[in-house]
């Protein structure tokens, strides 16, 4: 439970977690949840970080083009903020699912369930070992 609830603080717990759990028997169930959590963190942080990198390379390159044009300036004023809304829109959604999915798994995990993320992840650590 500790492993999906400390996604909320976006640290390393799940990892720090898993690396303790890892080798002792009996915490197979503790092991996976928190290779889950943590690929899922890794993830949204990935995801996060490459769509802030996409949206400042297009600005510059938006500025790059206009420059000393009053015209393409004002259209590439109109663009930048759409892109800009279309950005804050994409970046909003992944942080309410990755304070969504989290709270899901902690409660199922607090129930003794397994739970998988319901989307495609990158998977660093091994989920099912």
């Amino acid at each position: 439970m500790l492993a999906h609830l400390s996604l909320l603080l976006w640290g390393f717990t799940p990892l720090i977690l898993w690396a303790v759990y890892k080798d002792k028997p009996g915490y197979g169930f503790t092991r996976r949840a928190c290779a889950r959590a943590f690929n899922f963190t890794m993830t949204v942080m990935i995801a996060e970080l490459s769509v802030i990198a996409f949206s400042l390379l297009s600005f510059l390159v938006l500025m790059g083009i206009t420059a000393g044009s009053r015209d393409a300036a004002a259209v590439a004023a109109v663009v930048f903020m759409i892109g800009l809304i279309a950005v804050l829109g994409i970046v909003t959604v992944m942080l309410i699912l990755a304070l969504i999915f989290p709270i899901m798994g902690a409660i199922r995990a607090n129930r003794g369930e397994e739970y998988r993320y319901p989307l495609p992840h990158i998977k660093i650590l091994d989920e099912d070992g």
